[in-house]
């Protein structure tokens, strides 16, 4: 018994075939495509979200200088503006010893918003291709409106399309 050997038969094999790894690289790369895809689309959502998020901002940042200076609100300073017209000029009240009237606040307000708006001198572009409205109605009812331009994708043909976007409040002084 000690001098012999024996020679046992190969028994199953063990491990991975290729054919089995070719199987797992095909499923892990379906999967990470799933996932780039979704981050993809997350990142899409992102950026429309942070587009009406900054409209909002300016929205309502008119609508609080509207009520601060609601005397020259109700006496019709801010009636049917729209950035895209020509807006007053900065009449420098802010930073004179004398300050603001009324009537001369009104005028910073719609300057600095039209500025915001359209990223002109020292402003940013919050928004592309940005305007902003403000109407009024009856009495005194304001309707403040920011529309803007946003690319999204057509999943049915397959390309990214511009359309328009808007954000509106209205408010009553």
């Amino acid at each position: 018994p000690y001098g012999t050997m024996k020679y046992l038969a190969p028994s199953t094999q063990r491990g991975f075939t290729l054919i089995e790894i070719l199987v797992t690289i095909v499923i892990l790369s379906i999967g990470l495509l799933g996932v780039a895809s979704l981050q993809m689309q997350g990142l899409r959502n992102n950026q429309s979200a942070y587009l009406r998020s900054q409209a909002s901002i300016l929205v309502y940042d008119i609508a609080d200088r509207m009520r601060a200076n609601s005397v020259a609100a109700i006496a019709g300073r801010y009636d049917d503006f729209d950035s895209s017209q020509t807006t007053p000029s900065n009449p420098l009240c802010s930073t004179s010893v004398a300050g603001c009237t009324a009537q001369n606040r009104a005028d910073t307000d719609l300057f600095e918003w039209a500025q915001r708006l359209n990223g002109t001198d020292e402003s940013i572009i919050l928004l592309p291709d940005a305007r902003g409205t403000i109407a009024r109605g009856l009495g005194n009812f304001f309707t403040i409106e920011v529309s803007w331009k946003e690319s999204q994708w057509n999943d049915d043909e397959q390309n990214q399309q511009v359309t328009d976007q808007t954000f509106s409040v209205s408010l009553v002084l």
